[in-house]
């Protein structure tokens, strides 16, 4: 598939996706969410990429719907949300994905906030800012988030964010936990990068099978299932192959070679 709101490279084991519409602050259409959708799956096809960054070309990450390309949906009494598909896509892409980082480069707003919730690990420039604008446009968290806000902040934060709708900077999403790292914005990249590639360099069976088991116990209230599934997921792995040559590379004293 061709792309024209975003672009896509490959480095190393780590593939890059670049909202790339700076000039409306890298809004979303319905095509560049399309084109989104489309990037992570290939990606995900593709056995040469361990991990995936998320990022924007220009001064913003992404400033939530673009109002302009936006058509409400018609309500139909008894018939499903209009827009429930497309979350539903998108919360299973990211589940089921590989390893995803991202990387906010500026603004992010609205939609632009809660797509990065969903991700596996947020990092921010330093001239990142954020903002939970949903109330104030007459509409309400989507996405998931009204879960994911207050597992990743706690419910105190969450209320803070989602009903005043304060902007807030890096520093601030560092200290409640939105994102684990704020860097100087000329070193964002390469830090992601890097990041990314530490994580592509281990074993994706074990990379793949840990990130699914912490999505499906996140909120399993069952002790006894969370050990189950644990152990029966640490006996699978163990008799693959990964294990096996992290095993004799461990012995031997040498570095790993994974296939």
């Amino acid at each position: 598939m061709a792309y024209e709101q975003i672009i896509t490279e490959q480095r190393g084991r780590v593939g890059i996706i670049r909202l790339n519409r700076p000039e409306r602050l890298n809004a979303l259409t319905m095509q560049l969410i399309k084109e989104l959708y489309d990037a992570l799956e290939s990606f995900n096809r593709n056995p040469g990429i361990g991990a995936i960054i998320l990022t924007g070309e220009g001064r913003a990450f992404c400033a939530g719907l673009d109002m302009q390309d936006w058509e409400a949906p018609e309500s139909q009494e008894g018939h499903e949300p209009a827009s429930y598909q497309s979350q539903l896509r998108w919360m299973r892409i990211m589940r089921e994905s590989k390893p995803v980082v991202v990387a906010v480069n500026g603004l992010a707003v609205g939609g632009g906030v809660t797509m990065i919730l969903s991700s596996d690990i947020r990092i921010a420039s330093d001239r990142a800012q954020f903002q939970e604008c949903h109330v104030p446009m007459g509409l309400a968290p989507d996405m998931g988030s009204s879960r994911l806000w207050v597992q990743i902040v706690g419910l105190s934060h969450t209320m803070r964010l989602i009903l005043t709708a304060r902007r807030f900077d890096a520093k601030e999403a560092e200290r409640i936990g939105l994102v684990t790292e704020v860097v100087p914005h000329d070193q964002l990249m390469d830090t992601a990068i890097a990041l990314a590639q530490e994580i592509a360099g281990h074993p994706s069976s074990s990379v793949l099978a840990a990130k699914q088991l912490i999505w499906d116990n996140m909120c399993e209230v069952d002790g006894d299932k969370v050990l189950y599934s644990e152990a029966e997921l640490e006996q699978r792995l163990m008799a693959g192959p990964d294990f096996q040559e992290a095993s004799r590379a461990f012995i031997e004293k040498r570095p790993p070679r994974f296939n």
